[in-house]
């Protein structure tokens, strides 16, 4: 073979690893704290832009499953099933304290995406 077929072809092969698109790591998080993490705020802790943290089917209550921040990042957060009426966030609001689903604060991009699942019983503040 010649010397220039060889630097080519390497040069090739170099081009096609480095357009190999990269897809974000699956977290996995179950309302009984079971899962990858405990809860939902310590997998977006964990995550890095392009993750997934999926829900599976159940009612997520307590710390760190209400009052929830993406920090900034471009995730997506969504229940595993894709039935919102299944996959529930309860932040078990009581009037005169934020107790909300998400706090998008951190300037998150149209990348930031939560997607099929319901919050109910949350309150944004004060009576």
């Amino acid at each position: 073979m010649k010397k220039w077929a060889i630097k080519y072809g390497l040069a090739l092969i170099g081009l096609t690893v480095l357009s190999v698109p990269v897809f974000g790591t699956t977290y996995m998080v179950n309302p009984e704290g079971t899962g990858d993490f405990p809860n939902i705020q310590a997998a977006i802790n964990a995550t890095v832009d392009g993750d997934t943290v999926q829900l599976t089917d159940g009612v997520f209550t307590g710390e760190g499953n209400k009052n929830i921040s993406y920090l900034g990042k471009a995730i997506t957060v969504c229940s595993q099933s894709g039935n919102p009426d299944a996959c529930i966030i309860d932040p078990e609001g009581v009037m005169g304290q934020k107790n909300i689903g998400f706090d998008f604060h951190s300037q998150e991009t149209s990348e930031a995406v939560l997607r099929d699942l319901t919050i109910r019983n949350g309150v944004a503040g004060a009576s």
